[in-house]
């Protein structure tokens, strides 16, 4: 007898390791309207570990690591965990999309030319012009109308702004 998967609830929260934590939560609280619901760290694998486990390379899949993390909430959503780790050294660049890992993360706003206007002011980029998507339906089901814009954090994390076009 094979055992039931899981259940899952919901999504909690989405981890996004940056390089400088103090800057991240700057950016994403003064160009994205976050608010930082807490801090933990330092995580320190050398003090944390016993024996031979390596305590970091079991729970995070970092060895020998030494990091801080922030949650920053957006609206009434899930917030972001954001990891500095200043040991060891990773690859300084986000992955592309289409890089086994790639993501990007949409944050719903009403007026996404203000909101471009706040990321650039506080050192984010305008990847590509705004698209409009009207609504539709297919085989698979229908989906609302919205208007997207893509944007990059200021270490190159791909941002999507979405409008909702149809009322929700």
């Amino acid at each position: 007898m094979t055992a039931a998967p899981p259940l899952i609830g919901a999504i909690d929260h989405i981890g996004l390791t940056v390089p400088d934590l103090e800057a991240a939560i700057e950016f994403y609280t003064k160009a994205l309207g976050g608010r930082v619901l807490y801090r933990l760290g330092p995580f320190d694998s050398r003090a944390m570990s016993e024996g031979d486990e390596d305590w970091t390379g079991t729970h995070v899949a970092v060895p020998d690591a030494l990091y801080n993390i922030a949650f920053v909430g957006f609206g009434d959503g899930r917030p972001i965990e954001f990891f500095e780790y200043l040991r060891p050294a990773g690859n300084p660049s986000a992955p592309r999309n289409n890089d086994v890992g790639g993501h990007h993360i949409a944050f719903v706003v009403s007026d996404i030319p203000k909101a471009v206007e706040q990321i650039l002011a506080h050192g984010g980029t305008e990847a590509a012009q705004p698209i409009l998507v009207p609504a539709g339906e297919d085989e698979s089901g229908a989906w609302p109308g919205i208007e997207v814009n893509y944007v990059l954090d200021p270490w190159g994390n791909q941002l999507e702004l979405v409008r909702y076009t149809d009322a929700q």
